[in-house]
């Protein structure tokens, strides 16, 4: 593939590509201008290239989040690579990943938003797991479920069936992953009497440049290694996250995960989903699924993704949230139930009109819940 030079520099990063450790370690295959490698969607590219500025970046170049990693800034190389060293023959044990059911899905659910707690509606849904995100825990409106929590365990705080599995998830907001210690995560989950846990999460966007998705992919590895040598000898569930926004990363940070002996894996997929990058989405799923025995799309509750990408497993907080702004799926399709006269016949809904259904968040999120649940099922088949 050809390389990008722009203004005399050979990698957009700003770093001599034969001397850099990710080239070295073959993490990173340098930058390429080929759009189905999705360098296009590279900020720093963008912005060199066309003189388009993203979110995150300010045309000043000395208050520009990337200034670390742009060769226009004076500022480019400052940073230097993370490179971890790894536990020679550190396994997992084979026991520690679920079997995950063809087409099944993981709803997430918004703690402290009781409206969201699907088991407690008098309706029997067929659910063996939830998802919890960690985070959640740490708000201070929170603070006294947690507390109960630590003493009596998630489930009987909440009231949860001892039949549905709780897991408690990484994949949270940057600022609060960054400075989230991967031992007290350890104990905590441990603390709450928690199922398992989604690990590790890291910020790997499209739009960054590929020298600091690295870095976070190795700073996830590394907090994934910390978060296991706590938890060894537990009965915790782990699944773990695959990261990388470009095929060579996504391949070699699956790699690193193939070889600690790991079965089940998630794929954080939202922001493909958001960026229509669903293709993308599909290759990494089938490359995972050549590698392990389950691959779950986290963050995926589309019905209309499901039957496309094939995953095992889905999960996605979206049928609540879709139920909190007035939506509800029907027929395969979002609508807004507010402004839709059509009568449902599904086992929540009972004959009566969506738009009737609406007025009651706690009934909708149930229609949208039980909607995804069966075709969930029926799409991946």
């Amino acid at each position: 593939m050809e390389e990008i030079r722009v203004k005399g520099v050979e990698s957009l990063c700003g770093r001599d590509c034969e001397n850099c450790a990710y080239f070295k370690e073959n993490a990173c295959s340098g930058c390429v201008s080929s759009k189905s490698n999705l360098t296009y969607y590279c900020a720093v590219y963008r912005c060199i290239t066309y003189d388009i500025h993203d979110e995150n970046i300010n045309p000043e170049c000395e208050y520009c989040y990337f200034k670390g990693e742009c060769p226009k800034s004076r500022l480019h190389g400052i940073f230097k690579p993370f490179i971890i060293t790894k536990a020679e023959d550190f396994k997992v044990d084979e026991r520690v990943s679920p079997q995950i059911t063809q087409g099944e899905f993981m709803p997430a659910i918004v703690l402290g938003d009781a409206r969201s707690y699907f088991w407690n509606k008098g309706v029997d849904l067929p659910i063996k797991r939830l998802v919890l995100k960690y985070h959640e825990l740490l708000k201070i409106e929170n603070h006294k479920v947690f507390w109960h929590s630590k003493r009596e365990g998630l489930k009987k705080t909440l009231n949860i069936p001892e039949d549905i599995e709780v897991y408690i998830s990484t994949v949270m907001p940057d600022f609060v992953l960054e400075d989230l210690s991967p031992e007290k995560f350890a104990r905590d989950v441990l603390k709450v009497k928690a199922d398992g846990i989604i690990v590790y999460d890291g910020y790997d966007y499209i739009s960054m440049p590929k020298e600091m998705t690295y870095q976070s992919l190795y700073r996830a590895y590394d907090r994934l290694m910390r978060v296991l040598k706590c938890t060894r000898g537990s009965d915790l569930n782990i699944i773990a996250i695959l990261l990388g926004s470009h095929q060579d990363q996504y391949e070699y940070y699956l790699k690193q995960i193939e070889e600690l002996g790991f079965k089940t894996v998630a794929i954080t997929s939202r922001g493909f989903i958001e960026l229509k990058l669903i293709e993308h989405l599909k290759s990494f799923v089938k490359l995972a699924k050549e590698h392990f025995n389950y691959v779950i799309a986290y963050g995926c509750d589309s019905p209309k993704i499901f039957r496309y990408i094939q995953a095992n497993g889905f999960s996605g907080s979206g049928w609540f949230e879709h139920a909190l702004e007035g939506k509800a799926y029907y027929k395969g399709d979002l609508i807004d139930a507010r402004r839709h006269y059509v009568l449902c016949n599904c086992p929540i809904c009972k004959g009566r009109p969506l738009d009737e259904v609406a007025k009651n968040v706690e009934e909708l999120a149930l229609h949208n819940l039980l909607f995804i649940i069966n075709h969930a099922r029926k799409e991946s088949l």
